[in-house]
């Protein structure tokens, strides 16, 4: 399914400035999505990370990453109330810095069955078709 900003903020418990996913244009409930956001150069974070050179700091995108996989994970039947926690991040890389500007696709997959609430992802961000991040996330919802 296609998910318009709309549907984002129907599904997530976030919102801004938190709120780090703008669309989505695939999202198989339970399984994966795949996210847009573009990093808006009016955004604070930008005044302070870093003065005359500014990046997206990495945790940012990390929360962008975890909020796709939430849009998989609260969208089947039962879950849409429950609220999605990070319990752990593992292997992360960032290989890029973004920008000001940028647009980020950004994927998540659910990598096997989920045990007492906790499902783990697999989790990368790409811009312009270079990739910025991968690792492994743990949520649970609760």
């Amino acid at each position: 399914m296609v998910l318009t900003h709309r549907d984002v903020l129907n599904i997530l418990p976030q919102r801004p400035p938190i709120l780090l996913v703008d669309s989505s244009p695939e999202c198989i409930p339970g399984k994966r999505a795949t996210a847009e956001l573009f990093v808006n150069p009016k955004w604070l974070v930008f005044n302070g990370h870093f003065p005359g050179a500014p990046i997206l700091p990495g945790i940012c995108i990390q929360e962008s990453l975890a909020q796709t996989a939430d849009l998989f994970l609260l969208t089947p039947p039962g879950n849409n109330h429950k609220i999605p926690y990070f319990f752990s991040v593992n292997r992360m890389r960032f290989l890029r810095s973004v920008q000001p500007g940028d647009h980020l696709t950004l994927y998540a997959e659910l990598t096997g069955t989920p045990q007492q609430e906790l499902y783990e992802c697999n989790v990368r961000a790409t811009s312009r078709g270079l990739k910025i991040a991968s690792g492994s996330i743990t949520l649970a919802l609760r």
